[in-house]
């Protein structure tokens, strides 16, 4: 396990930049994407609740994206009291 995660770590830092200019990727290049890895999904079982698994996470995902609705992090306790 240990050697796995050193790995991970080794191949992700030096590609920081590439995974955050893969965010800058436009909605319109990424649905065609989309509409292949749905025609993935239900080819390998030919089973529909496959898509609508793949449909729901999308649209999840996208709208967890969106500047209102923004992911909860909890706080960390810094040791200050209201009392």
């Amino acid at each position: 396990m240990w050697t796995s995660n050193l790995m991970l770590v080794v191949l992700n830092l030096p590609l920081i930049g590439l995974w955050v200019k893969l965010l800058t990727i436009p909605y319109y290049l990424l649905f065609p994407i989309m509409a292949f890895c749905s025609i993935g999904v239900y080819s390998v079982n030919s089973n529909v609740y496959d898509l609508y698994a793949v449909a729901f996470f999308g649209f999840a995902g996208s709208r967890r994206s969106l500047p209102e609705m923004r992911p909860v992090v909890p706080a960390a306790p810094d040791n200050q009291h209201p009392l």
